[in-house]
């Protein structure tokens, strides 16, 4: 064989080996991606978010979500019909833990983990003060976790919880706000932490960072509210995220009050939002529409960095994110159809967008 045509064949076949390599990505993440978008995420419009405060009764409401695809919730008591959907956030990260490239599980579980956190905290709360609670996460790893705390005292748990590596030591004094932080701290530093796909990692970093800088405001917005002294206020931090330093937490907790803090944040993507949810609330006579606004934040940033990580695993973390914010509008929702609140009650409360 000539020389020449010889090496013509082995560049082709070089070339077609890396465009192939090139390509596997997008294969892998078609389908996930493709389905996620799909199905999207009805009830974070305000359109169908209109129509389900027109619900005349709890079964009336159950009936109209129903009628949406893959959407299907049950029970008649309140309890019931949130369990109900708690169960479906779960299966939805379930199925697309399933469907997703290889590479991505462990950081499905630890978003699992992260929306068990507060479950656990509750568990480790009430055993530390006697109290028995009937707590189910869906994390494997939290609800093994709790079956072995169920038989500890007080001391035991503490050592339990650092030989997790969630407490340091055990000088930990079962304060609820400390409990609160270091399990904070933990679930995020697993999140970060999880090994995804290198396709997938720049946007699981900032997602993680963006999490991190809003929590830290949230507990700071908390201190505030509950008139918590500056250095309380300090170890409330739960590490640096995206645009809140250590100096810029600690700044803030030396503001005299609320709108102050706030003012603290110009020059961050957070101050405008927060001013609008502040004034929300002076207008509406309820401080959690300055939480609300954070949450707002969350969707915007996901949305973002879906388009920037589009079509791998940016849209499959914003479908996650978002259907999380659609089962906490429909408990929100729910109760109040259940309560008989009015429309221009529950309305306020609701999470729009994307």
């Amino acid at each position: 064989m000539d020389i020449i045509v010889y090496l013509a064949i082995v560049f082709s076949a070089i070339a077609v080996a890396v465009m192939v390599q090139r390509s596997l990505p997008y294969v892998k993440f078609a389908y996930p991606t493709a389905k996620a978008e799909a199905v999207g995420n009805p009830f974070l419009s305000e359109k169908v978010l209109n129509q389900l405060l027109e619900s005349r009764n709890i079964t009336s409401f159950k009936n109209a979500v129903n009628s949406y695809k893959d959407f299907f919730i049950e029970g008649e008591r309140i309890e019931e019909i949130h369990t109900s959907l708690d169960e479906y956030m779960i299966q939805s990260v379930e199925s697309l833990k399933k469907e997703s490239p290889k590479g991505l599980e462990e950081f499905y579980d630890r978003f699992t983990e992260f929306l068990d956190s507060q479950s656990l905290k509750s568990f480790v709360k009430s055993k530390i003060i006697g109290v028995d609670i009937d707590i189910r996460p869906f994390s494997k790893t939290f609800a093994r976790w709790i079956d072995q705390m169920k038989k500890l005292e007080k001391k035991e748990i503490l050592e339990f919880l650092v030989e997790k590596e969630i407490l340091a030591d055990t000088s930990v004094s079962g304060d609820p706000l400390e409990i609160d932080v270091q399990i904070d701290r933990y679930v995020l530093k697993r999140m970060h932490e999880s090994k995804v796909p290198k396709v997938a990692e720049s946007t699981k970093k900032e997602f993680v960072e963006i999490l991190t800088d809003i929590i830290n405001i949230r507990n700071v917005l908390m201190a505030k509210i509950n008139n918590l002294d500056v250095e309380k206020c300090k170890k409330l931090f739960l590490g640096e995220g995206r645009e809140i330093p250590r100096w810029k937490f600690d700044e803030m907790c030396t503001s005299k009050d609320v709108e102050d803090m706030i003012s603290r944040l110009q020059g961050t993507t957070y101050y405008e939002p927060l001013r609008q949810g502040y004034e929300d609330s002076k207008k509406y006579g309820n401080m959690e529409l300055i939480e609300i606004s954070l949450d707002k934040v969350l969707l915007g940033t996901v949305k973002d960095l879906s388009n920037k990580n589009f079509p791998f695993f940016g849209p499959l973390l914003k479908f996650i994110v978002f259907r999380y914010y659609e089962i906490r509008n429909l408990k929100v929702i729910s109760k109040g159809v259940y309560e008989h609140l009015s429309k221009d009650r529950i309305k306020p409360l609701l999470v729009t967008g994307g």
